[in-house]
């Protein structure tokens, strides 16, 4: 009877704590309401809607407080305790758990709730919904208490909701499988982002508050007992297996329609849900094997390309020049989109640059953000079209050497061979990445002594600054080799808001008042601080008597305000989508020496391409896969993640057929083969004799 007792009061001391853990849960809610008021539009229909979950979430407080008393009556009418009103309450909450989460989550996501019932009954929404009630039986499972599996559920419902609300805000991306190997990277750079909540984000942290807080403020009770337990377990197994099937082990799915597409995942993530769309990318999270792949017909392909001789060189010449590779992060001309009215011109210098220049348009693989890609992609001729959904190659497929301009030019005797990114040096794994790369050196911030920063970030001018004095260094202990740095800037990291920081000085104003936004008007004044830099450090090379080639190109566009892109898009009529997406993923590049080489303008080209371009343009030895990258190139000028262009100039979905497949299908071999089949590589195509 005692102990009976002493369990009465322990638990009538736990249920006292939760109703209280359950009011600090909804006056949270409604601060959060009330501080994020704006992100609910100034109409009369949507301050209704304010009022009304204000008034929801004081609701719940009531029932907190004062449902011991409304349930005991219950109780005590049907005298039984079994078919109290708390206990139906509870068990009718786990019940309804799925389709309340279900709700939320779709509803984080921008969902009309009409929609969202319609999704319900869909194939997509029936996956969601039973990958929801995998996770409530999984938590009653380990827990064996309702109460807890409820607020576990919604919890991580509403969390899973959030972290694709954040990856959207500030990339325009969901959370995708590969993004679980990068999850260090993506702490250190979210601190340069200022997050902000929308109406349907606080929608959804109020709607799980107050389910949470209806759980918590009931009674608690013990769960199924003995031998019985096995059945919560058994169902969670059964829905483990049932969606093992229908997502890895078959095509289920995607005959069905449902799909995520490498070029637009956030609307397959809209159009099927976050949870069934994220199974889907652990799925394509693999390097594939291509089809037709076999050793003989990778013999077929390099027997094709003969590699040249690495001709050691000892001494700088036009032939054997130094070479400074820049990928400056962000660097974009927005008015490749359309016209950009502004009080002076931003890239003025990158502008004026046309003796001994080659200019034109890259386009990326990545926008927003994955750096890395961009990266991989010019040092090692690979595509990103090719590897998993999302992915970045340094963290997710380079395990072992892989075949790039860096070893290329180690085989010829160039110096330095030196990495150089001012940015943390684990950041992307880069720390392990670069050797595999070839680079015999790797400088990152923590090398760097009190250089200047613009927003926290080491600016292009104090980049500069190192790169020559690197040089420098070199040319005291190496008087004649030629010279190679890769250099990543990081002074244009996004985001571009005045709560990320302002740029100072501040040069450039727009003057269109419809695109007068706020991080569009920052990011100008960071391009204008780059072209600044730029010609500093052109004014240094320009000056030396050492043939020199600098290619510098942006590894992606920016990510500024929504209604910035939408006003141009609008000017820019008669867009398709995939011309209306691909447009965003176009950065200018340059070639330039201080030496006679062949002026060009308005080169369409794809980062994978460019290395080899620039070893064709100086007239240097080059690989069998070289050479057949530039064959391709001539064919296909641009292969990315989100399309194909031939030479005719059409452009193709990265998901529609075309008539340049058979080519690609050799492409994605020889790449599978250097990357993925390592114990095969055939070396004699991938490396100068």
């Amino acid at each position: 009877m005692q102990e009976n007792r002493g369990n009465m009061k322990r638990t009538g001391k736990v249920d006292s704590f939760n109703k209280i853990i359950a009011i600090i849960i909804l006056v949270g809610a409604i601060a959060i309401m009330i501080v994020n008021a704006g992100a609910f539009a100034e109409t009369r229909s949507v301050k209704i809607s304010l009022l009304l979950y204000i008034a929801a979430s004081l609701a719940a407080m009531l029932f907190v407080i004062v449902n011991d008393r409304l349930s005991g009556r219950v109780s005590k009418k049907k005298d039984d305790e079994a078919k109290s009103g708390r206990r139906i309450l509870l068990r009718s909450m786990f019940v309804l758990t799925p389709i309340i989460c279900f709700f939320i989550i779709y509803k984080i996501a921008g969902h009309p709730t009409r929609d969202i019932l319609q999704a319900i009954p869909t194939l997509a929404g029936a996956a969601n919904l039973l990958i929801i009630t995998f996770f409530l039986f999984l938590f009653y499972s380990a827990s064996n208490n309702i109460k807890a599996s409820i607020v576990l559920t919604s919890l991580l419902n509403l969390g899973f909701g959030l972290i694709n609300y954040a990856l959207i805000l500030f990339r325009s991306e969901p959370l995708l499988a590969n993004d679980i190997l990068e999850i260090r990277t993506a702490l250190q750079v979210a601190n340069s982002y200022s997050f902000a909540f929308n109406k349907f984000s606080v929608i959804g942290i109020v709607l799980t508050a107050i389910w949470i807080a209806l759980a918590l403020g009931l009674k608690g009770y013990r769960g199924i007992k003995g031998k019985r337990r096995f059945i919560p377990i058994s169902i969670c197994i059964i829905l483990a297996v049932f969606m093992y099937g229908m997502v890895f082990a078959t095509d289920y799915l995607s005959d069905n329609g449902v799909k995520v597409s490498g070029w637009k995942p956030l609307k397959s993530y809209k159009a099927n849900g976050y949870y069934i769309s994220f199974l889907i990318t652990i799925k394509q999270s693999s390097i594939t094997k291509p089809e037709g792949y076999t050793l003989e017909k990778v013999q077929e392909i390099a027997d094709r390309y003969s590699s040249d001789a690495a001709d050691p060189v000892s001494e700088v010449s036009e032939q054997t020049p130094n070479i400074i590779a820049i990928m400056n992060e962000s660097f974009a001309d927005l008015e490749i989109m359309g016209e950009v009215e502004t009080d002076e011109e931003v890239l003025s210098f990158f502008n004026s640059l046309t003796d001994n220049t080659i200019r034109g348009t890259m386009h990326s693989s990545v926008y927003g953000g994955h750096t890395a890609v961009s990266e991989f992609e010019f040092l090692t001729g690979d595509t990103e079209r090719f590897l998993p959904l999302n992915s970045i190659p340094y963290t997710s497929v380079l395990r072992n050497e892989e075949p790039s301009l860096a070893w290329e030019l180690k085989q010829r005797n160039y110096g330095g061979i030196t990495a150089f990114h001012p940015g943390y040096p684990d950041s992307y794994k880069r720390d392990r990445a670069y050797p595999l790369l070839g680079f015999s050196e790797h400088i990152a911030s923590s090398d760097m002594t009190d250089p200047k920063r613009i927003r926290g970030f080491i600016s292009d001018e104090s980049d500069y600054e190192r790169l020559i004095s690197e040089f420098e260094e070199f040319r005291k202990t190496d008087e004649s080799r030629p010279y190679f740095m890769f250099n990543v800037t990081i002074q244009n990291h996004g985001g571009y808001t005045e709560e990320d920081g302002l740029v100072k000085p501040h040069q450039i104003d727009i003057t269109d008042t419809e695109l007068q936004e706020e991080s569009a008007q920052q990011f100008l004044n960071l391009m204008k601080l780059s072209d600044q830099a730029l010609e500093k450090l052109i004014d240094y090379f320009s000056e030396i008597d050492e043939p020199t080639v600098i290619v510098l190109y942006g590894d992606h566009q920016p990510k500024v305000g929504s209604d910035f892109y939408k006003v141009l898009n609008k000017r820019a009529g008669n867009l398709s989508e995939l011309e209306e997406q691909e447009i965003k993923y176009r950065v200018p590049f340059i070639i330039w020496a201080n030496y006679d080489i062949p002026e060009r303008t308005g080169v369409e080209i794809s980062a994978n391409y460019l290395a080899s371009y620039l070893l064709e343009t100086i007239g240097a030895p080059m690989t069998g896969y070289q050479k057949f990258l530039m064959d391709l190139y001539r064919q296909v000028p641009v292969v990315s993640e989100i399309c194909t262009i031939g030479n005719d100039g059409k452009i193709y979905s990265s998901e529609e057929a075309t008539p340049y497949d058979d080519l690609l299908r050799e492409y994605m071999i020889m790449q599978y083969n250097s990357l993925a089949d390592n114990r095969n590589i055939a070396s004699e195509f991938f490396y100068l004799k």
